[in-house]
């Protein structure tokens, strides 16, 4: 009683989930960039990759 669950215990603090989307994204625009220029390069080609 009282103990913590198991999906508690495996989650990722929100800390780590943020700089981790973080990178992803950076990834993402970086490549967009190289691939469709800064024109073509919208919020939502980068969301989708």
């Amino acid at each position: 009683m009282g103990g913590v669950s198991t999906a508690e215990r495996d989650r990722v603090p929100k800390q780590d989930r943020s700089r981790a989307t973080r990178q992803r994204l950076l990834q993402a625009a970086v490549a967009c960039l190289a691939e469709h220029g800064w024109a073509g390069s919208t919020v939502s080609v980068v969301a989708e990759r």
